[in-house]
């Protein structure tokens, strides 16, 4: 079975270089990264990717652009944030997707990745309690 495929942003270099590890130990391959909004719209035009994980601010601004491209192109997105979910639900249109509050754990990742390839879009995992 082919590995699938994952595009990651992050505006954090050492959050990106995480999640490429994290992702790696769980037996996806990450086949293209971003740490800026531009970057990240250029890449989502062109990557092939089966999903992607997406963090909802990049140096203060909205990844919306980003998440309109792989939308566009039928890629689901797992949304993550260190910010609180419950405000960020329904702004922008973030509920559609799979969220992941930041700092998660490796399994709550898997499952968050696993849940936007299997088409849930309004599942969230590793939510504070």
């Amino acid at each position: 079975m082919r590995r699938k495929k994952v595009f990651v942003v992050d505006d954090e270099i050492v959050l990106v270089m995480s999640l490429e590890s994290m992702l790696a130990e769980l037996g996806y391959d990450v086949v293209g990264s971003a740490t800026s909004l531009d970057e990240g719209v250029d890449k989502a035009s062109a990557l092939e990717a089966d999903v992607a994980v997406i963090d909802m601010s990049l140096a203060g601004k909205t990844s919306q652009p980003i998440i309109d491209v792989l939308m566009r192109r039928s890629i689901p997105v797992v949304a993550s944030s260190g910010y609180d979910l419950a405000e960020m639900r329904g702004k922008d249109g973030w509920s559609k997707h799979v969220m992941l509050q930041k700092p998660y754990t490796l399994s709550q990742l898997e499952a968050a990745v696993k849940a936007a390839l299997d088409g849930g879009k309004s599942g969230e995992s590793g939510e504070s309690s």
